[in-house]
């Protein structure tokens, strides 16, 4: 918004003497200030003075030096600092007070005084000095003007200036250039003048010696256009108007924008009210703009009602058919991105003379039938129309339409581009709707939904893309880390008929990110039993049980919503592992003591639960489940041995089957070690135990008291730790040089690690998140784990 600007006249002589009729002097006092070492300059330019008014210069001298070139100053380096004098880039002359006052520097152009330091310390410096100008004086009597203000009238959408004079003098005529208006004692008012313009005044006299100009005047109104209050009024249809936001200025930003698109508001913007006599549908539309421009239309100011927007990068954004209540201002805005932050516009708007329907064009396939598709056209709104006549730009027949309903054509050959168009029988055309190309590109899978599942037998190969398929039964459940929210085909195994068996389906040949899912029941009622994410890299393979009756459903979709591919599944089947694991389960867990004996378990036949464990979140988990009391010491050791398993992994809960609460997981090496603190004694807790993937084989297991036995530490390895809970330091003390200290969250990741090589060590666990880790402290080349509770 354009800001009010005031000019008031006045000399700049500081002393003003008469000298004769035909010469006189004024001064003009420069500063600046610093620091000796810094150092300070003071600068004088000729074209800084002014106190003569632009009168003829005759001499040039410097005058009354002051602050710090009359006190510490020095020319020889004796006290705290001196000060070197240049004229015009000649050589510098060293200068305090008595040195500088009176030289003469008439004809100057540019001069400086720089400050130098002659001591140890750096000290403040105020450089002042008057120049004393002797000029010719003019013969005439100049006018005094003692104030020159701006008189907005804004409601007419002018403003005028108001010049008060106190001596007339050999005053004329006050001029903008164009027009005069005569001197006089008291008020001369310049104007009016139109809102948006700059005005340049003049003070003239008899002798034009004495001219002085006044200043440039701009009003403090707001511009047509520039605010909602004072907006551009369209007055009747069709408008049009050619401008540029930069000439209103940027009066609008995110938070004034009712549209939610709030970076379009944010450049200059340009405000139009249209109140229409009737109600009426308008086309608005800009042409000629640059990018990133915003086109918005409100009701209420400030914008309270978004009515439509639409804001396009490349520019030129357009509305239309938009609805317009009879007796309701509406606030069109033009606008931009803070960058390129104004865009020049043409602004047409014009009403329609009728008003479309609106009308919805979807692709129904039909790939059963003719194996390409039909255009279904859906007019929900017959806007002002009574009778429509619909065609395609196919060749088919039209069809009318004098009622909302549905329309189709077709059937259509896959990949053709069809055009429909709507037209108002008794329109002059401007209500003509004509869509998009619609098309579709090929058919789906034949087993696109579950209703169609193909069949699958043991032995089997089957290859095929979700790229054309679509998500059905998305309601199914997921389940075994793989989730149903991307495009799928189905297949379906009949044990029935195949048997009883244990059944593996094997996406690793596929060529994109899968997942598989295998369930039991009825579309909108399935049970999932078996699913992987990753199993052979990126692709999936899970194995479930058949239990010789029921069919189950073999769903393949990608990781995500938008993973679709190529994929090969085979099928392979194996007569059912038995017998089956007792403690497959948390509810079947088998107590195991905590005794430092040596159990060997083994997870042949166990089967893949559902539930992901927090360290192998993607991984096929075929586990089994022990129990175990905490003693007294509410230490518990645990380490895993291999015997046929390839790995032996490790989770541990505390609460209750179906609320359990993780203590700790461990997937990072075959076997494992696992030091627990800090429990509750006498609680039981949940021990889950599994292999890499669903692989199968035996490994011993071992819980044990640390506090019972030292058999498995030499004395000097031994350590000891405080507090625990933790607030930012755990301290380590042992008895022989403690080598590596790491420290891991529940999730095995190592979060902290240091190499102190002493016997007592500080870890500063201060940035670490609330919550349990575990410390893994090794000395002498032997490592014991304990648990930590970081507050």
């Amino acid at each position: 918004m354009k800001k009010i600007t005031f000019y008031l006249f006045a000399l700049f002589a500081l002393a003003f003497s008469w000298q004769g009729m035909a010469q006189s002097t004024c001064t003009q006092t420069f500063s600046a200030s610093g620091t000796d070492d810094g150092p300070t300059v003071l600068t004088i330019n000729a074209a800084d003075l002014t106190c003569n008014n632009s009168q003829t210069i005759q001499s040039l001298q410097l005058v009354d030096a002051a602050d710090s070139l009359t006190a510490d100053c020095s020319t020889d380096a004796s006290d705290w600092y001196g000060f070197d004098l240049s004229i015009d880039g000649g050589a510098a002359i060293p200068v305090c007070a008595a040195e500088i006052n009176n030289t003469d520097i008439t004809g100057f152009t540019s001069l400086t005084i720089t400050s130098h330091d002659d001591d140890a310390w750096s000290d403040d410096v105020t450089i002042t000095i008057d120049v004393e100008v002797t000029y010719e004086t003019p013969t005439c009597t100049p006018v005094v003007v003692d104030s020159s203000t701006v008189a907005d009238d804004c409601g007419n959408s002018e403003f005028s200036v108001d010049v008060v004079v106190s001596t007339v003098g050999d005053g004329t005529f006050v001029s903008d250039g164009t027009n005069t208006f005569p001197i006089i004692a008291g008020t001369v008012t310049a104007g009016p003048y139109t809102i948006g313009d700059t005005v340049t005044l003049t003070v003239q006299h008899s002798d034009s010696a004495c001219d002085f100009p006044l200043g440039d005047f701009e009003t403090g109104c707001a511009l047509p256009g520039e605010v909602c209050e004072n907006s551009i009024v369209v007055g009747s249809l069709p408008y049009s108007t050619t401008d540029d936001t930069s000439n209103y200025g940027d009066d609008y930003g995110s938070a004034d924008d009712a549209c939610s698109s709030s970076s379009y508001l944010n450049g200059d913007d340009v405000v139009y009210s249209f109140t229409p006599a009737t109600d009426m549908s308008v086309n608005m539309t800009t042409s000629g703009t640059g990018t990133w421009v915003g086109l918005f239309v409100y009701e209420q100011c400030p914008f309270v009602t978004c009515v439509d927007s639409d804001t396009q990068s490349g520019g030129n954004p357009s509305l239309p058919e938009v609805s317009l209540v009879a007796g309701t201002t509406y606030y069109i805005v033009i606008s931009t991105y803070p960058s390129p932050q104004s865009t020049a516009y043409t602004l047409d708007i014009t009403e329609n003379t009728c008003t479309a329907v609106t009308a919805d064009f979807n692709v129904v396939s039909d790939c059963d039938t003719s194996g390409g598709f039909y255009v279904e056209v859906d007019v929900t709104d017959m806007g002002s129309a009574t009778d429509l006549t619909v065609s395609d730009d196919q060749g088919s027949p039209s069809q009318p339409l004098s009622a909302v309903g549905t329309l189709q054509f077709g059937p259509y050959v896959n990949g053709t581009d069809v055009v429909i168009t709507i037209d108002d029988d008794n329109d002059d055309g401007s209500c003509t709707v004509t869509s998009s190309a619609v098309t579709q590109t090929d058919c789906p899978p034949a087993n696109d939904d579950f209703a169609n599942a193909e069949a699958v037998t043991c032995g089997g190969t089957y290859t095929g893309s979700t790229q054309l398929a679509t998500l059905d039964e998305d309601d199914a459940p997921d389940g075994f880390g793989a989730d149903l929210d991307g495009p799928n085909v189905w297949y379906s195994y009949d044990s029935s008929v195949e048997g009883a068996a244990d059944v593996t389906v094997s996406l690793c040949g596929s060529g994109y990110d899968t997942a598989v899912l295998i369930y039991t029941g009825t579309s909108g009622n399935l049970t999932v039993v078996a699913g992987n994410d990753d199993f052979c890299s990126l692709q999936s393979e899970a194995t479930f049980t058949a239990d010789g009756t029921q069919t189950y459903y073999i769903t393949i979709n990608g990781y995500s919503s938008t993973s679709t591919g190529s994929y090969t599944m085979d099928v392979t089947c194996e007569a059912s592992c038995t017998p089956a694991q007792a403690n497959q389960d948390c509810a079947s867990a088998i107590a195991m003591a905590v005794d430092g004996n040596t159990n060997t378990v083994d997870n042949t036949c166990a089967s893949v639960n559902a539930e992901q464990t927090s360290c192998d979140t993607f991984g096929t988990i075929a586990d089994i489940w022990y129990t175990f009391e905490v003693p007294a010491s509410q230490e518990v050791e645990i380490t895993t041995t291999l015997g046929t398993a390839t790995a032996a992994h490790v989770a541990v809960y505390s609460g209750t089957c179906g609320a359990l609460v993780g203590e700790t997981c461990s997937d990072g090496t075959a076997e494992a070690s696992v030091s627990l603190s800090g429990l509750t004694a006498g609680e039981t807790y949940y021990l889950q135990l599994w292999n890499n993937g669903s692989e199968e084989g035996t490994f011993d297991v071992v819980l044990s008291d640390p506090t019972m036995s030292v058999d498995n530490f030499s004395s000097d390895a031994l350590f000891t730790y405080y507090p625990n809970p933790v607030n930012n330091m755990l301290s380590l003390k042992a008895q022989s040089n403690i080598s590596n200290v790491s420290v891991y969250n529940m999730l095995g990741q190592e979060v902290i690690r240091t190499a102190p090589n002493t016997v007592s060590n500080d870890v500063n666990m201060s940035e670490l998140q609330a919550g349990a880790y575990f410390v893994k402290v090794t000395v002498n080349g032997a490592t014991e784990t304990i648990r930590i509770i970081k507050k």
